[in-house]
């Protein structure tokens, strides 16, 4: 599931018992000396991490997950650290796959343009999904010691017309090209414990430079270290195209919120407004039962977001989700793989934790300087 839509299926099963959104959030439930000591150790070594045009400071055992997501003005982009010999290796690798691939009943080869980067060592394919009219370029570059992988759609109905209505001079292509080559000037690879300090908006690995995208967004995964089930997601989505950026705040959409989660059986902890440095969000923290978490134990969600009505459509939409009871971000999985998931009884923390852990988090949280 697309971490957006999941962001806003859980958002409305989550709702609160106290219905004053101005309510003070509750106490910080009592936690054993074991308990008490772990959160400690944890927040004792914070590690400073940039996120599109922000900063936040996590515990040093959360760890950067291998699934993230980022999508520039229509164009996918990765980007990973990666020696040069095995960059070489794995260009060789996949353009002999391109040039073995072919689409459709006629056979019709997939791969039908391979071109130098006018900046950098690699190459950019011109190749079919999964049909010969619908193209895709696809870029793979090694640069400062960084693989960056990028990809956009186009569209050659010269090559064939399924549907049966479209001119046989339709393309795209070209135009597609250039874009293509317009992001990929803007992005460069970063480690993850760099702290830019030029405009741009940080991504896992990378960094797109300059002013915000038309439009934009960029996700990445924490997980905690030897922990199969607490992770901390951050979204960063910029612009007003075509992003699922919400056109009503959390507080707005309360009614339906409260009935979904009445529904679900899930209690609310937290539901209100909130101050952090001087930038306005919401809050709630839920409290799930074993049905509604993916491991099926009872665990907790917890988010923040960007306040529209008080920050603008013209600032990022910022939103930083806390998951306990959660199986982490995995790349896929084949079925022998999926039989080693471990079977959880509980979840690793109590809710004492997850709500410090949270406060202790979510409090470093701020603009980050240079950023716009």
């Amino acid at each position: 599931m697309r971490p957006d839509r999941r962001r806003w299926i859980l958002g409305a099963l989550c709702a609160p018992w106290v219905l004053s959104s101005t309510a003070c959030s509750p106490r910080t439930p009592a936690m054993t000396p074991e308990e008490a000591h772990l959160v400690h150790k944890l927040t004792a070594r914070m590690r400073t991490r940039c996120i599109g045009r922000h900063l936040i400071d996590l515990p040093e055992a959360f760890e950067l997950n291998p699934v993230d997501r980022v999508e520039i003005e229509g164009v996918e982009v990765s980007i990973r650290p990666l020696p040069r010999p095995v960059f070489d290796y794995q260009l060789e690798r996949r353009t002999e796959a391109l040039r073995n691939e072919v689409v459709g009943i006629e056979k019709i080869p997939s791969l039908m343009d391979v071109r130098d980067v006018p900046e950098g060592v690699g190459k950019i394919f011109n190749r079919a999904d999964n049909y010969a009219f619908a193209r895709v370029w696809e870029l793979m570059v090694w640069q400062n010691g960084f693989l960056i992988n990028a990809s956009v759609k186009a569209f050659d109905y010269s090559l064939d017309k399924p549907l049966g209505n479209e001119p046989t001079d339709s393309s795209d292509v070209e135009e597609k090209y250039t874009h293509l080559l317009n992001v990929y000037r803007r992005v460069r690879g970063r480690r993850d414990e760099e702290i830019p300090s030029e405009p741009g908006d940080c991504f896992a690995h990378g960094l797109w430079t300059g002013a915000q995208a038309e439009a934009a967004e960029f996700y990445v995964n924490y997980h905690l270290k030897d922990a199969p089930d607490v992770f901390l997601q951050v979204s960063s989505i910029s612009g007003d195209g075509n992003v699922p950026r919400p056109d009503t705040g959390l507080m707005q959409r309360r009614s339906q919120i409260e009935r979904d989660s009445r529904r679900s059986g899930i209690d609310i902890l937290r539901f209100s407004a909130r101050a952090i440095g001087n930038d306005g969000y919401e809050e709630y923290v839920c409290r799930e039962p074993a049905k509604v978490t993916s491991a099926r134990v009872p665990g907790h969600t917890a988010i923040v977001q960007t306040d529209q009505s008080l920050q603008g459509f013209e600032r990022p939409f910022l939103t930083i989700e806390f998951y306990n009871g959660h199986y982490i971000p995995s790349p896929p999985r084949s079925l022998e793989e999926k039989a080693k998931i471990p079977d959880l009884t509980r979840a690793t923390l109590s809710e004492g934790q997850v709500l410090a852990l949270w406060d202790a988090i979510t409090a470093t949280l701020r603009p980050r300087p240079g950023a716009l």
